[in-house]
């Protein structure tokens, strides 16, 4: 089996996602979510954060991709977004000092990847918005709705891990939705390629 089609299985990318979030979640009990931020937890315990990197990491390299597969999204701008988020998820794993520089690097990183990620997953979900295909316009109202909510929440009580992990989960449900139920399946001929 080549590569390619190892990356396109439906169980590998199922696979991943559920291993993202069950890691996640033990991750998140490592200690008090709602005293201290992800970053902090790596700092004392840098082989778990390593792990958790990794991971999520994973399950958002097979799984967005799978989702551009599933809408046939052509979008080459799309996946560079996403290959640059991960390379910031792998900066803010391996830098994890408390001096200045490293310590604002982590920050700057870490944020550039929950921003690029959001970027690509944006591609395939406007490509159906602007079919006006209702499954997700009201999936990604939702998803839109609760991780805005998410936002103001970290930024209220900022340094919560808690608030962090859940615009994750978010995406990892929004992607489990449009992935794997059956309400999502797409016909061939309901989708065209998105040029950019």
């Amino acid at each position: 089996m080549k590569l390619k089609q190892i990356f396109n299985s439906e169980l590998l990318s199922l696979s991943t996602l559920i291993a993202g979030l069950t890691y996640g979640m033990f991750y998140l009990d490592i200690e008090n979510p709602f005293k201290v931020s992800l970053s902090q937890m790596g700092r004392s315990n840098h082989a778990l954060f390593a792990v958790w990197c990794l991971l999520s990491g994973l399950a958002l390299l097979v799984n967005i991709p799978y989702f551009y597969k599933r809408t046939q999204c052509k979008s080459r701008l799309g996946l560079g977004f996403l290959v640059a988020g991960l390379v910031c998820l792998i900066i803010t794993g391996s830098v994890m000092g408390e001096a200045p520089a490293p310590y604002y690097t982590h920050m700057v990183t870490s944020i550039l990847f929950a921003i690029f990620c959001f970027f690509a997953l944006l591609f395939p979900i406007f490509k159906m918005l602007l079919k006006r295909d209702k499954r997700y316009i009201i999936l990604s109202v939702i998803y839109f709705t609760l991780m805005l909510a998410n936002i103001i929440l970290i930024s209220i009580f900022k340094q919560m891990a808690f608030y962090e992990f859940v615009a994750l989960i978010l995406t990892y449900f929004y992607l489990f939705f449009v992935n794997f139920t059956r309400v999502f399946d797409i016909k061939e001929t309901e989708t065209t390629a998105l040029d950019t």
